[in-house]
């Protein structure tokens, strides 16, 4: 489907499930996404600078994200690089200390971006809508995981401190990331896929 027929299918209403080229995009995505933030992790962690990676991931996070919810325009995209994504990070320090509870948040963060962004057409509005879903899915997931002691570490009101800092600065760098994402997108990769 070129960039034409998507758009006439996404204007009538018809943005369809993730398709096996969609999958393969969300994929090599999710998969560069992981790649990109585990580099960083070992980096920072080199330096001993904790919470940079968090910091990192706030802007490449969203950036990916546009880049592969415009190329696909298709139900699951965002849950399917947030599920590998996700599961790759169980064993490491990405989105937390080491656990399972990984893959629940950010299957929910994922459904949470496709809701937002699907349910809005696929409009650049909707990047910025899904953007707050997933935001605050994050969050909630996260403060549950806390509340029901899945991470020691983090509990009652430190959690909620943490959360809510972590959210506010996550939903800014966000946002410009995701104007960025949307800029490379429209400059850059629209360009290759019609020709």
């Amino acid at each position: 489907m070129n960039e034409t027929q998507k758009e006439n299918a996404t204007s009538r209403g018809g943005i369809g499930f993730l398709s096996v080229r969609g999958a393969i995009i969300a994929g090599a995505i999710g998969g560069l996404l992981y790649g990109v933030n585990f580099g960083f992790q070992i980096f920072v962690g080199i330096f001993n600078m904790s919470g940079a990676t968090a910091v990192i991931s706030g802007f490449t996070v969203p950036f990916f994200l546009v880049i592969a919810s415009r190329m696909n325009r298709q139900w699951g995209t965002a849950t399917l690089i947030w599920t590998l994504y996700s599961a790759l990070a169980i064993p490491t320090l990405l989105m937390g200390p080491p656990g399972t509870y990984k893959l629940i948040v950010g299957i929910l963060g994922g459904i949470a971006y496709d809701v937002g962004y699907c349910g809005l057409r696929c409009t650049t509005g909707g990047l910025y809508v899904a953007l707050v879903l997933y935001v605050l899915t994050l969050a909630a997931g996260f403060y549950a995981v806390f509340v029901m002691g899945f991470v020691p570490q983090f509990t009652g009101e430190s959690a909620v401190k943490i959360l809510a800092i972590a959210s506010a600065v996550f939903l800014v760098e966000g946002v410009i990331s995701t104007y960025l994402g949307n800029m490379f997108y429209e400059r850059r990769i629209k360009e290759l896929e019609r020709g």
